[in-house]
């Protein structure tokens, strides 16, 4: 009985601590980047537009711009991982024995007639 609750609260705190801390992490850096950038921007800005715009507006350009930067990251380490992925794949069957001798007969084959070449 215990040892059930004892597996049950551990895997809550699996599943809240990096949840947490994502959540902190993101609002630190949104809140750094609000204090870093907000003034500079308001004193260019202040002339044009009412200083509540100018919050809201460089508070929506913070987000955007971290939301990109996660998105970017994410897209960037999703690459590395599926070449690293393949890559082991690709060794695995470069050393059995009958299936390397396959696998690179059609890898020659489609790299010839599925790449493009670059006309002059």
């Amino acid at each position: 009985m215990f040892s059930k609750i004892r597996a049950s609260f551990f895997t809550g705190a699996l599943v809240v601590i990096p949840l947490a801390l994502t959540f902190w992490v993101f609002y630190f850096v949104i809140d750094k980047l609000n204090l870093l950038l907000l003034d500079p921007i308001a004193n260019i800005l202040g002339r044009w537009m009412p200083a509540g715009n100018i919050a809201l507006l460089v508070k929506a350009a913070v987000l955007l711009v971290l939301l990109i930067t996660f998105a970017l990251i994410g897209f960037a380490t999703r690459i590395i991982v599926l070449r690293n992925v393949f890559g082991f794949g690709e060794n695995i069957l470069y050393k059995v024995p009958m299936v390397s001798n396959i696998y690179r007969t059609i890898k020659e084959i489609s790299g010839a007639f599925f790449v493009q070449q670059k006309s002059i």
